[in-house]
């Protein structure tokens, strides 16, 4: 008798507590992996550089490829046409154009433009503006 009252009302508690097995995990998180919610783990912040250029000729404005390609050298194209109201001065223009060129001369490499220039091949192969 005292062995049905031990099945009875004992083993089925054991036996609901031992389902719950989740509570027993712990809640913080245990990955050794960053936490980009942090301020010191995110990514870091980067200032895009101009070159202002007269004619669009050859820069493959607007081409998806070129502009990825030209922001991870640090920099992007802009065309300002001379003579309307808001661009730069030529000698303004080839100051910051110059101070451009040291600085990715000095982070990049001195052959930033060859190397670009085989990045915009590449890009005009993929979006088929090559020609020949």
């Amino acid at each position: 008798m005292r062995i049905i009252i031990f099945l009875l009302f004992i083993v089925p508690a054991t036996l609901a507590e031992a389902q719950d097995v989740t509570a027993h995990f712990p809640t913080e998180n245990t990955t050794n992996r960053r936490v980009e919610k942090k301020k010191k783990n995110a990514p870091k912040a980067r200032n895009i550089r101009y070159i202002t250029k007269n004619k669009g000729q050859g820069l493959l404005y607007g081409n998806p490829c070129m502009v990825e390609q030209t922001r991870r050298m640090g920099f992007e194209y802009v065309i300002q046409t001379p003579g309307l109201p808001g661009t730069l001065k030529p000698w303004k223009r080839y100051w910051e154009n110059f101070k451009t060129s040291a600085v990715l001369t000095l982070t990049k490499s001195p052959f930033w433009k060859t190397i670009l220039n085989g990045r915009v091949k590449n890009c005009r192969k993929k979006s088929g503006d090559l020609v020949g």
